[in-house]
């Protein structure tokens, strides 16, 4: 998804946010582990997910 709020509630820094553009050309961005080292499980941002997009797990 490309909502941001994982990124805006983890308080580690585990998120950053990737613009691509479409198919049809329409601009989109999406979210991305990229700091997996930093995540320290509390999980806010899966709580916090509209789209339950997320789950904690061994190697997220």
């Amino acid at each position: 998804m490309g909502c941001r709020i994982c990124q805006l509630v983890c308080p580690t820094g585990v998120f950053g946010f990737s613009e691509f553009e479409s198919p049809s050309g329409v601009s989109q961005g999406k979210c991305e582990i990229v700091n997996p080292e930093r995540c320290n499980s509390c999980g806010k941002c899966v709580s916090e997910c509209p789209g339950r997009a997320l789950f904690l797990g061994q190697g997220v």
